[in-house]
């Protein structure tokens, strides 16, 4: 099943992104086009962003040790007190970096063990990038403790709007109080129905005889609000992989909950990537590949050689100098007149009108092909041919 979606989700980047190919090479004044151009944008980034995660529960829930098990590590070190922090955005990304946000205004921040608690207060959110290999497939939002009485809103109530499920963590020694009920009726409840309790602190001596028990009453008490709720031993969990997230210890990845949470993690995600392809499908189906249909049956069939050529030429000859760009510019022109001579009489009045354009533009770039490249050549060889992209993009108005 993963294997399909996979398999599907590529076949439906690629749709994606020859309808963008497509619609940039046409006309964006046309306010179809410019908002199908849009769409489909819209559409690549809804198809190849991670799976979001809002971590929350209350202060000594064992949250913060929970996001470490996720990443495979401790991806920063703060100074100051959990209750001082805001939410923490964890993204992927190469090069580690942060930046700081609030409701007006975002900034980068070199150093974040500098921030001080009155500013780490009044930031929304701490965004931080890291090179860890669980963060290709998932945004994880780490918000503050909830029931804080210094805060006026519960960060967790905003960024459940934006997240595709939520982890709720709950200490095993005092399991799903009443203001953890109370909290979770506030959130919408299709995103309740994708989301999982995990009972923390199970491992404690305290705990263990009396697990049977403690996970019954979880159950009746909870087992609706959760898509599952499931009893793990973090320290071990964290100690069965490495940095990278790859089990070293098998049994006590599986014995530690460990295997279970990311297994149930992953089938949500199924669950969420299904609803995007559907949505995908959707707007393919009827804002998207309609415009292209009506803008392929209207161009000329040497208009869209045209721009697909110039697409390619484009390409190899990005940062070239002015003589090889009128080189490469003349075989495009050559290439197009050509097709049109092979198309005989299948073509149009709009190529009788466009071949001597065509011819014009031929001639000038035969006339420098052999000369010195320059700036003035560059420029100039850049207008003609910008010149004749418009000309064959409003072809059918010119005719």
């Amino acid at each position: 099943m993963q294997d399909n979606s996979s398999d599907f989700q590529v076949k439906l980047e690629k749709t994606v992104s020859a309808a963008i190919a497509k619609l940039s090479q046409a006309d964006q004044g046309d306010i179809r086009i410019a908002k199908a151009h849009d769409a489909a944008l819209d559409l690549q980034t809804l198809l190849t962003r991670p799976i979001k995660v809002a971590i929350g529960g209350e202060f000594s829930s064992g949250k913060s040790t929970f996001v470490k098990m996720l990443l495979g590590q401790h991806v920063v070190d703060m100074q100051a007190s959990a209750s001082a922090m805001p939410t923490v955005s964890f993204l992927y990304g190469a090069e580690t970096s942060y930046r700081a946000i609030t409701a007006q205004r975002s900034w980068k921040v070199r150093d974040i063990a500098a921030l001080t608690e009155g500013e780490l207060r009044g930031l929304d959110c701490l965004e931080i990038v890291a090179d860890v290999p669980f963060l290709r497939q998932y945004e994880i939002f780490d918000t503050p403790g909830t029931a804080d009485p210094s805060r006026s809103v519960d960060q967790l109530l905003t960024i459940a709007t934006h997240a595709d499920f939520v982890i709720w963590c709950t200490n095993a020694t005092q399991a799903w109080r009443e203001s953890e009920r109370r909290m979770w009726e506030n959130l919408p409840f299709e995103l309740k129905k994708r989301s999982l309790l995990i009972v923390t602190h199970v491992d404690l001596p305290s705990v263990k005889p009396s697990m049977a028990r403690l996970m019954k009453r979880m159950k009746k008490e909870a087992g609706l609000l959760f898509k599952k709720i499931i009893p793990m031993e973090l320290l071990a969990a964290s100690a069965a992989r490495d940095k990278s997230g790859v089990v070293t210890n098998e049994e006590s990845w599986v014995a530690s909950g460990g295997s279970e949470c990311l297994g149930a993690m992953a089938a949500i995600s199924a669950e969420v990537r299904a609803d995007v392809f559907a949505n995908v499908v959707h707007d393919l189906e009827n804002k998207i590949l309609p415009v292209i249909a009506e803008l392929e049956a209207s161009t000329p069939q040497f208009a869209a050689y045209w721009m697909q050529e110039l697409s390619k030429a484009k390409t190899k000859l990005h940062g070239a100098d002015g003589a090889v760009t009128a080189l490469g510019y003349l075989k495009l022109v050559e290439g197009v007149l050509a097709f049109i001579m092979e198309s005989g009489g299948a073509q149009s009045a709009e190529a009788q009108k466009m071949a001597p354009r065509l011819q014009e533009a031929h001639d000038y770039f035969e006339d420098i092909r052999h000369k010195d490249g320059s700036e003035q050549n560059t420029e100039e060889s850049n207008a003609i041919i910008a010149q004749l992209d418009w000309e064959f993009k409003h072809i059918n108005i010119l005719s």
